[in-house]
Order: C-alpha cells, then sequence, then structure tokens
C-alpha cells in the first residue's frame, strides 16, 4: 500500500501553489505564492474544511495523498486527525498512538521537520512535512 502513495505523491512532483482559484489542476498555470491548491478545494469536498483554501498546504497535501491511497476513512485512521498544521498532527500522532520516531524514518513515513529562525530578534519554530 505505501507503493500506491509513493506513486500518488510522485505524481504531484513540480505542482505550483496558485495566485487565485484559477487553474488548480494545472501543475504551473496561475503560479503564484497565495496557497490557493486543488488539494484545499478537494479536501473541502471530500472531508467539509471550507477553511481551507489560501492556507500553507504542506499538511493537506498528504492528506489528499492519503486519501487518494487509501480512501477516507482509511486515512483518517492513519493520520488520527484532519488538519492544516504540522504541530496539530505531530501530537495527534503522539497522542493517538500513532508510531512516532525521532530518526531513522522509513520509506512511507511522513516526517515533520522543525526549526527555529530569527526574525526581528525573535526566534520563531518552523515546521514543514514531507514523505
Amino acid at each position: 500500500m505505501i507503493e500506491k502513495l509513493i506513486k500518488i505523491a510522485d505524481a504531484e512532483l513540480d505542482y505550483l501553489e496558485k495566485e487565485s482559484n484559477k487553474d488548480l489542476d494545472s501543475k504551473i498555470k496561475n503560479a503564484g505564492d497565495k496557497n490557493y491548491t486543488k488539494y484545499a478545494r478537494d479536501l473541502i469536498e471530500w472531508i467539509g474544511a471550507p477553511f481551507m483554501q489560501a492556507q500553507p498546504w504542506c499538511v493537506m497535501l498528504w492528506m489528499w495523498c492519503y486519501i487518494k491511497a487509501f480512501g477516507i476513512e482509511e486515512a483518517k485512521k492513519l493520520l488520527h486527525i484532519w488538519t492544516m498544521s504540522c504541530g496539530s498532527l505531530r501530537d495527534a500522532f503522539k497522542q493517538y498512538g500513532g508510531q512516532w520516531v525521532t530518526k531513522d524514518p522509513k520509506v512511507g513515513d511522513l516526517v515533520i521537520f522543525e526549526w527555529y529562525k530569527t526574525e526581528n530578534g525573535k526566534k520563531k519554530l518552523c515546521r514543514h512535512i514531507g514523505l
């Protein structure tokens, strides 16, 4: 089943977020930095989360891939939560008994990266997710 997830994810390589809610299915048309994506559009339809469009979308990509690979019910069991937040997803894995490792990820593992950057003299926690 991991192979199916990886195949779906690979097909999404080079997808660019959009400037507006236009050309969401194109990988490159209407490219911009406003966080509009086909992932948010589809998740809004599939799971009823109208607030997702125009938001940071790294977690949405993986929710979308999981739903495409495993279906809505199984994806929810595997991810434990519908969220747009790397931190919330991390917390759900810890809270609901998902396997959580801090080193040596395996093929197919979701990896949450955390680091600090300094802005205006203040440390800011940053997170991102990948497969």
